[in-house]
């Protein structure tokens, strides 16, 4: 009975021992879960009788009965605990107590090796060990220092935190991330190409849309040590959100109090003490891990921080097109007549891949065309159209169709523009020019700047086509001032004595010099002044042309000499008498006139009169004094004779000798050279056949 009643009572705790090491075992599990780290497929293979690093248990997790002793290996080996499901919240962790030398801190259960919590010590009892509430000490490993060794210490310190979680194949310490990059500031995988700023990523590391990026970091230790005994530290970074991290780095500034030894991945050493991991990329819904092994050198409570930092990025495809513009002048009027109309066609095209958008094409024409004959103000620019033009199209414009006010090269200038195409391309401009010809007449007068009055002045009229047409039904037309009379009608005119016009019939004129026409007309000046004479021609499609001259009419005296004699014959010794008539036809009164005599030497002048002093002869002498010949007679000086006034001299002469005679008179003043001359002819005869 006794024995049957021991027996049933070891199945109860035994059936209570597997349920509490499976409440246990699931709740290590979660809590490793909820801290971002992996749970391991299985937990490591230990060698046979090795007893497990000793660790404290969860917060909140049921503490067994130290009287139960649990078996290890052999038979009674209990199966593996089955996970429970993770609970909706994450249960908050209480604070763990401080450490002190009496009670050592309880050890972070991911710590263990595996990240499973290790047992307590009161179940790590070997097979047969008698159950009792004091701890039960198995055997030693074999690589333990024979000198007292902090429990707490070694559960952290027995070999690299993470070594259980390397992958198949690796081996156990070796680092499964890749190594820090080659400095602190050097950009991470992904980073743009040209390295202007080493946080843009290039676009091809990046994905479309919203991207939600964020990053976890939790540095677990130790929160007891032992002086001068190395300790690891991890730092795991996780990536819980569904984008990657890029560009992943850790620093860390370790307390002066804990002395570096050694990381994995190897660390990148900063002024200051600073530790650097370049991570790199760190993909969605994975993470990254650091182990620090340091060795407090110090006794004192010290905090060890690490800070992460990243990138992250978004991207958008985006197409671009490229329209272009290309403007053609199809056909342009090439010489256009001034006056008419000159035509230009214009093309539009979109040689490009886009739809180039509000095309506004404009037409700017130089100053001698016109559209629609507007008033410019100097800006002869005008909008022709404005369309969409789609990628590969072109579109013919209606005609333009301008008024040619000007001769000589004008031009069109065509010019397309749109807000998708960039302003100033080469082919968006096009420019053509038309000759638009157009007579150019013109009028050259000539004749005296200045004349005497009552004298005769020639006036010629030449008109020439200086342009690039011929001028057609050119007509000439000269003014005649009422001071001045036409002499006579110059050929094919017509004089009209109510305006004083004389007026050429039409004719045509080709261009150049040598196709000139000349008009020749003569008239008697007039009284003393200004005598105006003007002209002007014109001829289609060509602006009126005027001349004018003027010519300077001034007063002169203008003699005039007449000699008649009482009988044109006498006998030798007979007398007659010469009557000389001096007049002043001019507008001038004539000064200081002298009036000179010679006669053949068959008559004599015995006297003269008209003067107050009488004619004396002029011998020319001989080289003995004597004279050569007789007959050149002198008048005295008249000082004055007035306009429109005349004076009378007489001469008596009497026949010396039969034969023709002559008597020859000359008049001059102070203004005129030239003498005025008279001459009348006396014949003598014989007496009595004598």
């Amino acid at each position: 009975m006794g024995r049957r009643f021991f027996s049933i009572m070891m199945f109860a705790l035994t059936l209570t021992l597997v349920v509490g090491l499976g409440a246990i075992q699931s709740r290590a599990q979660d809590n490793a879960s909820d801290a971002g780290t992996p749970a391991p497929t299985e937990p490591p293979a230990s060698s046979p009788g090795e007893i497990p690093p000793p660790a404290e248990l969860p917060a909140g997790t049921p503490e067994v009965p130290p009287e139960l002793g649990l078996p290890v290996g052999g038979p009674g080996e209990l199966p593996a605990p089955v996970p429970g499901p993770k609970p909706a919240e994450e249960p908050v962790q209480p604070e763990p107590p401080a450490a002190t030398p009496q009670s050592p801190s309880p050890v972070d259960p991911v710590e263990s090796p595996g990240g499973i919590p290790a047992l307590p010590e009161e179940l790590s009892s070997p097979p047969g060990a008698s159950a009792t509430k004091e701890p039960v000490e198995g055997p030693a490993p074999s690589n333990a220092d024979p000198s007292p060794r902090d429990e707490q210490v070694d559960q952290t310190q027995a070999k690299p935190l993470g070594a259980s979680q390397a992958p198949k194949g690796m081996r156990e310490g070796e680092n499964p991330f890749p190594p820090a990059q080659a400095g602190p500031d050097a950009a991470s995988a992904g980073a743009a190409p040209n390295g202007a700023d080493e946080f843009v990523l290039a676009p091809s590391r990046l994905r479309s849309g919203l991207q939600s990026v964020g990053l976890t970091i939790e540095v677990k230790g130790p929160p007891a040590l032992n002086m001068n005994t190395p300790a690891t530290y991890r730092i795991i970074v996780s990536n819980p959100n569904a984008a990657d991290a890029e560009g992943v780095t850790v620093r860390d500034v370790l307390p002066p109090e804990l002395e570096f030894i050694s990381s994995q991945p190897v660390e990148l050493k900063a002024p200051g003490g600073l530790l650097v991991w370049h991570l790199g990329n760190v993909p969605a819904g994975t993470q990254r891990e650091i182990t620090l092994k340091v060795k407090p050198i110090k006794v004192g409570t010290y905090e060890h921080g690490a800070t992460v930092s990243m990138r992250a990025g978004s991207k958008v495809s985006t197409h671009v097109f490229q329209p272009q513009l290309k403007v053609e002048i199809v056909s342009t009027s090439s010489t256009v007549l001034k006056g008419k109309t000159a035509e230009c066609r214009v093309v539009v095209h979109n040689p490009g891949d886009g739809i180039a958008r509000s095309v506004r094409v404009r037409a700017k024409l130089s100053k001698g065309l016109q559209l629609y004959a507007q008033d410019t103000k100097g800006v002869n620019t005008y909008e022709l159209d404005v369309f969409d033009l789609p990628a590969g199209q072109r579109i013919s414009l209606s005609p333009l169709v301008v008024d040619t006010v000007e001769g000589g090269e004008q031009s069109f200038q065509i010019e397309a523009v749109s807000p998708d195409v960039a302003e100033g391309g080469q082919d968006a401009t096009a420019t053509q020019v038309v000759n638009v010809i157009e007579p150019k007449i013109d009028l050259r007068l000539t004749g005296p700047r200045a004349r005497y009055s009552d004298t005769i002045a020639t006036y010629t009229l030449a008109v020439v086509n200086n342009g690039t047409a011929p001028a057609n039904n050119v007509r000439v037309q000269a003014t005649v001032p009422i001071q001045a009379r036409l002499m006579r009608l110059p050929d094919g005119a017509t004089f009209d004595s109510r305006t004083r016009r004389l007026t050429w019939p039409g004719f045509q004129l080709d261009p150049g010099e040598k196709d000139q026409v000349k008009f020749q007309f003569d008239v008697r000046l007039g009284s003393p002044g200004s005598c105006e004479i003007s002209a002007h021609a014109v001829a289609e499609q060509c602006r009126q042309v005027d001349q004018m001259i003027h010519t300077q009419v001034d007063p002169m005296a203008d003699l005039s000499m007449e000699v008649v004699e009482e009988r044109r014959v006498i006998d030798v010794g007979e007398k007659t008498i010469f009557v000389v008539k001096i007049q002043n036809h001019g507008s001038k009164e004539a000064t200081k006139i002298i009036v000179k005599g010679a006669h053949s030497p068959n008559f004599k002048a015995l006297q003269t009169s008209g003067t107050e002093e009488q004619a004396r002869y002029l011998f020319e002498m001989d080289a003995a004094g004597k004279a050569k010949k007789d007959g050149e007679l002198l008048f005295p000086t008249i000082d004055r004779l007035d306009p429109g006034k005349e004076i009378e001299l007489a001469i008596e002469v009497e026949g010396l000798s039969s034969g023709l005679g002559y008597f020859r008179l000359y008049a001059s003043f102070d203004e005129i050279d030239q003498p005025v001359e008279a001459k009348e002819v006396l014949r003598v005869t014989k007496v009595n056949g004598k």
